[in-house]
């Protein structure tokens, strides 16, 4: 937990990401423990996305 917002550390297609999703949006009862499956959609004009290089690449 960080205030409002779950950070999820996951390995998504074999790379390390972090998924941050507001409380307020999660199904009561689901379960977020270490090690747990979970599935995710997201809309894409809300992603931040990176280089190789870490540079932001602002998404238009």
């Amino acid at each position: 937990m960080m205030g409002s917002a779950v950070h999820l550390h996951a390995s998504v297609c074999g790379k390390d990401t972090i998924i941050i999703v507001d409380t307020m949006n999660l199904d009561k009862g689901q379960n977020l423990s270490i090690g747990a499956n979970v599935q995710f959609t997201f809309d894409g004009t809300v992603a931040h996305v990176f280089s190789k290089d870490g540079l932001n690449l602002e998404m238009k």
